[in-house]
């Protein structure tokens, strides 16, 4: 859906960066996420 490059808008924090993709594992179950970081005060989110 997105790659890394990519602007998106987060809601309620405006617009970020998609700076990575990253594969994590949650109670033994791998999950993706968008690693984002929002461009007006740099916080980095991660998003499933």
């Amino acid at each position: 859906m997105f790659n890394v490059g990519d602007l998106a808008v987060y809601p309620a924090h405006g617009v970020g960066l998609v700076e990575g993709i990253e594969e994590k594992s949650i109670s033994g179950t791998e999950h993706i996420f968008y690693v984002i970081r929002i461009l007006d005060n740099d916080m980095k989110i991660m998003i499933p």
